[in-house]
């Protein structure tokens, strides 16, 4: 075309470039955010409804980079970060906050058993909690060897008291002594080792 009609095919393709440019742009942008693969922001210039498209898929794009920077955080066993909802609907960051309590939960229960704490009340959140569950079994089988262990050494000590008790009586009767001799060290040992007040 020439003259005029040059001019008006120019227009039409210029106008269709200017809204099929953006589009793709967008179209190409959700399909690799889809993916999981977030592109760099969109820096081009649009007028109009299309520089909200790009103003929301910048916000989607610095979105989904936060909530990845906090779950490679948390992965690395940070879980001082602080997770803010963006609004009322934003399930993704309220379930992220309430991950982070959960593992501050179990990391303050291990703390405390690592300080030789037993009785700590660990409470399951559903039959599917693997970890509170497994925690809650450590536990159970930790104050069960611990219970086990004191009755051990308290069987220990009693018979070292009665050996102690054995050696040292037939020390106090030890020797040639005459009955009465004999009788009061006896006597007076006893007492003395089983905390008696009087002994006859």
């Amino acid at each position: 075309f020439r003259g005029d009609y040059a001019n008006i095919v120019k227009g039409v393709n210029d106008t269709l470039d200017a809204v099929i440019g953006p589009l793709t742009v967008a179209a190409e942008y959700v399909a690799r955010i889809s993916e999981g693969d977030i592109p760099d922001v969109i820096t081009d210039e649009y007028n109009g409804d299309f520089n909200d498209i790009k103003n929301n898929l910048n916000t989607l794009i610095h979105s989904t980079n936060e909530v990845i920077t906090l779950a490679q955080e948390i992965a690395g066993g940070d879980l001082n970060v602080n997770v803010e909802p963006r609004s009322e609907q934003d399930e993704l960051m309220k379930a992220l906050e309430k991950m982070i309590m959960y593992l501050q939960e179990v990391a303050d229960v291990t703390e405390r058993i690592s300080n030789e704490d037993l009785q700590v009340d660990v409470r399951p959140k559903s039959n599917q909690d693997v970890l509170n569950h497994s925690l809650q079994k450590m536990v159970k089988t930790l104050q069960t060897m611990m219970a086990e262990i004191e009755r051990s050494m308290n069987e220990v000590q009693q018979q070292n008291w009665l050996r102690t008790g054995q050696a040292e009586l037939s020390n106090s009767m030890r020797g040639e002594q005459e009955l009465p001799t004999l009788a009061k060290n006896i006597i007076t040992y006893l007492a003395s080792y089983l905390q008696a007040q009087v002994g006859t």
